[in-house]
């Protein structure tokens, strides 16, 4: 297993974990040690220091006024991912919301066939209180045969209501539909 690599997966940089192995090692150094053992530049060591101190996962002791530092346990490293998890965990909520709001502005579906005039007809039985029927005409009746008596009646029974456009030749389902309650 590479330690290091397994290090920038948990959200380390390469030169952070570089730097985090090399104080685990060493123990308590000054930043000219850590330097010449991961060969980083004294003045990029001092900021990526500032990153690992903030992660937690270093701790910095000043001796006869000069700086040492040495890396916290790395159980430490656990305590990082699980307040990111807390982080993730504090947005998800709005996160899911953001693309529900998306998915519920614009969603189609294609049925084909008789099976899938069925299918639309049950899903109205179950999900919606009112919807609208553009241009069905005797073919569609005949289409759904007994079905459709059954789907009526449930729908009437379930105070489903429905607003139709109908074609000119459907005028004796219209006046059942108008006798409906």
């Amino acid at each position: 297993m590479d330690i290091e690599r397994t290090l920038i997966n948990l959200g380390l940089t390469e030169n952070e974990s570089k730097i985090y192995l090399a104080l685990l090692k060493l123990r308590e150094v000054r930043v000219s040690a850590l330097s010449k053992e991961t060969e980083i530049n004294r003045s990029l060591i001092y900021r990526i220091l500032e990153s690992l101190q903030r992660k937690g996962l270093i701790s910095e002791v000043i001796k006869e006024n000069r700086s040492y530092f040495s890396a916290n346990s790395p159980k430490n490293l656990r305590k990082m991912l699980e307040e990111k998890e807390q982080d993730l965990d504090e947005i998800l909520p709005s996160l899911l919301q953001i693309g529900k709001e998306e998915q519920e502005s614009m969603h189609v579906e294609v049925y084909s066939g008789l099976r899938g005039v069925k299918t639309v007809l049950r899903d109205q039985l179950e999900e919606v209180k009112e919807f609208y029927v553009l241009g069905a005409g005797k073919e569609f009746a005949s289409l759904t045969e007994h079905f459709y008596d059954q789907y009526y009646t449930i729908r009437i029974e379930r105070k489903i209501m429905q607003k139709i456009l109908l074609k000119a030749d459907a005028k004796e389902r219209l006046q059942k539909i108008a006798q409906s309650p």
